[in-house]
């Protein structure tokens, strides 16, 4: 999987290890979905004053968030039917996940876990999304939480 961080906020709080973490739940994804490793997504950093600006405009809903996810395909099917149309060394685009590092770093203070767990937390969150997951009725909610869970376990980032 190829991800392409843009963080205009040079902020400390998503690392090097961070990347690395999030590439390693990226790749347990797609090899848990039976995806190709030629995927891309973009994760976009931003603040509360920006994520809160794309939720009004995307979601019309005035005010911060955690992370949204605007996904290439409206399910997993046509995600799979485009990789199948796929030459070459094409890659499949997921999506896009935007993160605020401010909201995340306070929900990691209240949950009490470290901003590692968070922002993988919302990482994981944002690409099931991309992969057509969704909490809006009980049943998906626990299919979605259940995924999320298996792939944090997998890289040590249990709740704490």
């Amino acid at each position: 999987m190829e991800l392409v961080v843009i963080d205009d906020q040079h902020n400390e709080v998503f690392t090097d290890e961070m990347e690395k973490i999030a590439n390693g739940l990226g790749n347990l994804c797609l090899v848990k979905h039976q995806l190709p490793e030629n995927c891309e997504l973009t994760l976009v950093l931003v603040d509360d004053e920006q994520i809160q600006q794309l939720n009004k405009e995307h979601r019309a809903i005035d005010k911060p968030t955690d992370v949204l996810s605007f996904p290439q395909y409206d399910s997993l099917a046509e995600l799979e039917e485009s990789f199948l149309q796929l030459q070459g060394d094409e890659q499949l685009l997921l999506g896009d996940i935007v993160i605020s590092l401010e909201t995340a770093t306070k929900q990691a203070k209240d949950y009490n876990h470290s901003n590692d767990r968070e922002l993988g937390y919302l990482f994981i969150h944002g690409l099931l999304h991309l992969l057509g997951y969704d909490h809006m009725n009980e049943n998906e909610q626990q299919k979605m939480r259940q995924a999320e869970e298996e792939l944090l376990g997998q890289l040590d980032l249990l709740r704490e």
